[in-house]
C-alpha cells in the first residue's frame, strides 16, 4: 500500500489580496484627484483678503461651486450649461438651510453679468451665496 505524499484535489480558492490592494490604491488616487478637478477650470477670480474656503468633507454634500468664465459661460459640475439650466439643477437643494453656493467668476467678466446671475440665484430662493476671490499679493 503506497502512500501518496500530495493531495491531488484542486486548489479552488482565489487570492483576493492583489485585487483589494489595487482597489485601495485606486480609491486613494481618486480621493486625492477629485477635489483638484474643480480648480482645473480656467477662472481667475479677483484678488481680495477674505477667509479661506472651508475644507470640511461633511459640508461637501451641502456645497456647490459655480464657475463663470470670462466668456460668460456657466460651468457647473464640470459641464458648460446655461444660467437657467444651472438654476434648475440647484432647485433640488432649495429647501436645505445648510446649502451653500460658491460663485467663482473670472475677474475679466463684466461686474454687471456677475451681479445679474447672482440676482437670479437669489431670486430663486438661495440666500447663502458667496463670491470666491483669490488672496491679495503682499506689497
Amino acid at each position: 500500500m503506497a502512500r501518496r505524499r500530495f493531495n491531488s484535489s484542486p486548489y479552488d480558492t482565489i487570492n483576493l489580496t492583489p485585487l483589494i490592494d489595487t482597489l485601495f490604491f485606486l480609491l486613494i488616487i481618486f480621493m486625492i484627484t477629485a477635489p483638484l478637478l474643480e480648480y482645473t477650470i480656467e477662472v481667475d477670480p479677483p484678488q481680495m483678503n477674505a477667509d479661506p474656503l472651508p475644507k470640511d468633507a461633511a459640508d461637501e454634500q451641502n456645497l456647490k461651486t459655480i464657475n463663470l468664465t470670462k466668456d460668460g459661460n456657466v460651468i457647473y459640475e464640470g459641464n458648460t450649461i446655461s444660467q437657467d439650466e444651472c438654476i434648475m439643477k440647484l432647485m433640488s437643494f432649495r429647501g436645505n438651510p445648510d446649502f451653500k453656493i460658491f460663485l467663482r467668476a473670472d475677474k475679466e467678466l463684466s461686474y454687471g453679468k456677475v451681479i445679474a446671475f447672482l440676482a437670479k440665484i437669489h431670486g430663486n430662493g438661495f440666500k447663502n451665496v458667496s463670491l470666491v476671490t483669490t488672496e491679495e499679493a503682499e506689497q
